[in-house]
């Protein structure tokens, strides 16, 4: 480059910085009069509480602080707003430290959501916020066994405290973890934990009137029997359970023996869903409204156990049934087991089975026919096939084919009013593709 580029160069920087040192200014004009500041009041506090909740928990105090910083009327506006300030979500003891010198005095008297995700911290966060523990919300912690518990050794009073989430890597103690949580109007409790000792694990201090959902989800199988004290404390509220455990080893796997004779009976669950040796369950409750049921991962024993259940006690309003299976070899032809279920459930409208591959046999049940009562005659959506992995027998896929085209309209059989099973969904879009490959000697695998 000569020395006659370089001067050029040197020149253009001076009104380069000048056209610089007037844009500043006019582009902060040009933000203050932008539309956003023309609004009102109550309108941007809407739009800064949604910006702020639509965050991950760990990012809503930097939404926050973000747009506090934009103007002076923003920044009062904000700092006026506890919504904007009531999550308390930390990772270190300099997160909570700055969170109660800087940020904990904009909560005014607004309900609190905590968040912890460190089992080194948990323990002082809680104890540093439990003064104020009645504007408890939710809380959601992670930690090691023993360091939820109070160091003074009373429970945290919650008596607003509407949601419980808990990940414990490394098990629980005899009394019990939920003993640490007075909470009587807890709404929904979420588990995840290592294991689980005894019946008393799951006990709570006091019975929640509103407990509505409980999922459960161990890292090691336990008798499932051990749930049975919390189903009894909330068996007139809550409306879902998911509980998830490892399978045991084949050795170890079980059918449980007989009907139980303490049932708890479950009046207001509508939806139920079980992982691996968690199917036991159905042995131990009686949930007459159960609307939904998902199981997955399924011991050898499930179909005997649902049988047993659809037996002793009726289900009237299970619409919706969904059996995942790992295991492919899962033949829901081993015997009339999964025919006598459902001949058992007149009010399911929608039946899936996952990964695994469904016999000719079974799938001719399902084809209404005249002067032959209809199985499940009120369906109206099925997935069966996506255990073939892609290709499917033409045998098979000619009898899926007359089970939707004896389903095409709704008609009386045998008494019996039959649905319209719905061909926009499940197998019969797999059908239709299956169809337009062949017909174009398109390989399908």
């Amino acid at each position: 480059m000569s020395d006659a580029d370089i001067d050029t160069q040197r020149s253009d920087l001076v009104p380069s910085r000048e056209r610089k040192e007037v844009a500043a200014p006019q582009d902060g004009q040009r933000s203050l009069i932008a539309p956003i500041h023309r609004l009102v009041p109550d309108v941007l506090l809407e739009i800064f509480i949604t910006a702020t909740r639509s965050e991950d928990e760990y990012r809503q105090l930097s939404t926050a602080r973000a747009i506090s910083r934009v103007s002076t009327f923003w920044r009062r506006l904000a700092r006026d707003t506890p919504q904007l300030w009531m999550c308390v979500a930390v990772s270190s003891r300099r997160d909570l430290e700055l969170y109660m010198a800087h940020y904990f005095s904009l909560t005014g008297d607004s309900a609190l959501d905590l968040c912890c995700d460190s089992a080194v911290v948990v323990q002082l966060f809680l104890d540093t916020l439990r003064p104020y523990a009645s504007r408890w919300r939710s809380v959601s912690i992670i930690g090691q066994a023993g360091a939820f518990r109070p160091s003074r050794g009373d429970p945290f009073v919650t008596p607003n405290l509407s949601l419980l989430r808990i990940m414990n890597d490394q098990g629980l103690d005899e009394e019990g973890l939920l003993s640490c949580f007075d909470a009587p109007r807890l709404q929904e409790l979420t588990l995840a934990i290592a294991g689980v000792t005894s019946d008393h694990v799951f006990v709570l201090r006091s019975a929640s009137c509103a407990l509505t959902r409980v999922s459960i989800n161990a890292m090691t199988s336990f008798p499932v029997a051990h749930v049975i004290p919390l189903l009894q404390q909330c068996g007139a509220t809550l409306q879902r359970l998911d509980i998830n455990m490892p399978p045991l080893p084949l050795s170890f796997e079980a059918m449980p023996t007989g009907p139980t004779r303490n049932v708890c009976a479950m009046h207001s669950l509508t939806a139920l869903e079980l992982g691996y040796e968690a199917c036991a369950l159905l042995s131990y409750i009686d949930a007459p409204h159960l609307n939904e049921l998902r199981v997955f991962d399924t011991p050898s024993y499930f179909l005997e156990v649902f049988l047993d259940y659809a037996t002793r006690h009726s289900l009237p309003h299970l619409t919706r049934l969904r059996i995942d299976i790992s295991d492919s070899a899962f033949d829901v032809d081993t015997g009339p087991g999964l025919i006598r279920v459902l001949e058992r459930l007149n009010a399911l409208e929608e039946l899936y089975i996952a990964n695994s591959t469904v016999s000719e046999k079974f799938l001719r049940c399902l084809v209404c026919r005249d002067g032959v009562p209809p199985l499940v005659p009120n369906l109206r959506a099925m997935d069966l096939l996506n255990g073939y992995e892609g290709w499917i027998p033409d045998r098979i896929v000619k009898v899926v084919q007359a089970v939707y085209a004896s389903r095409a309209k709704r008609r009386r059989v045998c008494g019996t009013m039959v649905a319209v099973l719905d061909s926009a969904v499940g197998d019969s879009m797999m059908i239709e593709y299956l169809d337009t490959a062949r017909s174009q000697s398109i390989e399908v695998s």
